[in-house]
């Protein structure tokens, strides 16, 4: 096999365990602790202390209506309990929202709203919401798009072991936007291991 069949297969082959790696590590990062189902007795602790205004129970308790744990899946409960969260500077709160708003879950889709609290979210050193930042500049949505902040966000995210972000990293070393082509880059960032 030549050289110029080789390296895109090889490319392709790593594009794929990327894919699957960061598949991998969003259904851990889903799981409660300990991996059980919230028992009643817990969900009733659990809005005590969010109804108390503890942040982490807010949190927590927005999870649990964005992913159907121990109640109904409920994104307009969810973006309730994100926002109070968010007010007390809860980075994960603010994540969640700023993937409500993008999504148009719970509240109307609103591309500007997500890079608000994506922004607020990564400025704290959350890796998904620097991320999902650096596609929101990637794409123009709610931001002029702009390939150097999509690299500046990516990087930042990529540094703290995101996997998708070192995907995307990677892929636009590949092709040279908002970078210039840097196939040495593109290939170090598809197979960096992840960092946690």
């Amino acid at each position: 096999m030549n050289s110029r069949v080789l390296f895109p297969v090889t490319l392709l082959a790593v594009v794929w365990f990327c894919s699957f790696r960061s598949i991998a590590q969003d259904q851990a990062r889903a799981r409660p602790a300990g991996g059980e189902e919230t028992r009643p007795s817990d969900l009733y602790a659990l809005k005590q202390k969010a109804s108390a205004g503890d942040a982490k129970a807010e949190s927590s308790l927005a999870w649990s209506y964005m992913n159907g744990v121990g109640v109904s899946q409920d994104y307009q409960e969810a973006a309730v309990w994100c926002r109070k969260a968010a007010a007390q500077g809860s980075a994960d709160a603010e994540f969640a929202l700023g993937y409500l708003y993008e999504q148009g879950k719970g509240v109307q889709r609103d591309y500007r709203q997500a890079v608000t609290y994506y922004t607020a979210a990564a400025q704290q050193g959350h890796s998904a919401a620097a991320n999902n930042l650096g596609s929101m500049y990637a794409h123009g949505q709610g931001v002029r798009k702009n390939l150097v902040e999509a690299v500046r966000w990516y990087r930042a995210a990529a540094d703290r072991g995101e996997v998708s972000a070192q995907c995307n990293l990677a892929s636009l070393y590949f092709r040279g936007r908002g970078v210039a082509r840097d196939y040495s880059q593109a290939a170090m960032w598809f197979i960096t291991p992840e960092r946690e």
